[in-house]
């Protein structure tokens, strides 16, 4: 359970971003986008580390947020490939 509510914390907001990425690819506005995209990616789940930090004691979430860890590097890695694809694939 811990697993699929950690996946869904960083599947979501790193959908959001790769869509923000993808309307403003190859336009003047890139840079805003990235950044924009950058902050939709990385808030929700460092708000629910911080969140769970102030709620438990130190170990008490360890294996959500490793998971969390895990998922948010893994869509990070994920996004960027597709959008160096895409922009590629732009460039033709």
């Amino acid at each position: 359970m811990e697993s699929a509510l950690a996946a869904l914390a960083c599947l979501v907001p790193a959908v959001a971003a790769l869509g923000v990425s993808i309307r403003f690819l190859g336009t003047t506005q890139a840079l805003s986008a990235v950044l924009l995209g950058m902050m939709l990616r990385a808030f929700p789940p460092l708000l629910i580390c911080l969140l769970l930090a102030l709620r438990g004691r130190g170990a008490d979430y360890l294996y959500f947020v490793c998971y969390l860890i895990l998922f948010y590097l893994f869509t990070l890695a994920v996004e960027t490939y597709l959008l160096v694809q895409l922009a590629k694939s732009k460039k033709n």
